[in-house]
């Protein structure tokens, strides 16, 4: 049986990334179910598919709970090739509350336009004494089912980072079972 929903032209199902104002997400906010604190110094990456061509300029992120002494907290873009495209100025301060977040982005390399039909990776990379608990999805590995660390819908690289790295080698990339609610607009 399929069901079929009737729309207006141009309309689109209310949980896609552009009825949110959205260039896309590393997973809809209806199947966001807990929270974690990612390790200290180490990249957490999230894939997220671009549905239709934009500029991105915000990373939008949501935080449980506020972290510590923070310093050196970012998040960032980076393209399918490990390329970082975008980086937020350090979030420390901000990163210490909770709720809905969002960070400017800048500009690095070949830039912030993104491809219709492409996957980047968003990023968060914190340090402090207590990390911020940041949204994410059921802590499961089927998160990640029939996906290589290369194409990972959740994957972490290096360790003791204090900044973001221009290239992150997807090679070197390990499938995570957390999947943490990164959204680019």
């Amino acid at each position: 049986m399929t069901l079929h929903i009737a729309r207006g032209a141009g309309e689109l199902p209310w949980d896609w990334p552009a009825s949110r104002g959205l260039l896309g997400w590393s997973l809809p906010p209806g199947c966001l179910s807990a929270s974690s604190q990612p390790p200290a110094g180490v990249l957490q990456l999230c894939r997220i598919y671009i549905p239709r061509a934009g500029l991105a300029s915000t990373m939008r992120l949501h935080i449980n709970t506020g972290g510590a002494t923070l310093s050196n907290c970012f998040c960032g873009l980076y393209d399918a090739n490990g390329n970082l495209i975008g980086q937020s100025t350090d979030q420390s301060g901000v990163w210490t509350g909770s709720g809905n977040v969002s960070a400017a982005l800048s500009a690095v390399g070949t830039g912030l336009s993104l491809v219709a039909g492409q996957f980047y990776y968003g990023c968060i990379l914190t340090n402090g004494t207590t990390q911020p608990t940041f949204t994410r999805g059921p802590g499961v590995s089927a998160l990640n089912v029939n996906l290589a660390a290369t194409v990972g819908a959740g994957v972490s690289a290096g360790s003791g980072l204090t900044a973001l790295p221009a290239t992150q080698a997807p090679g070197t990339w390990a499938l995570q079972t957390v999947v943490f609610f990164v959204a680019v607009s």
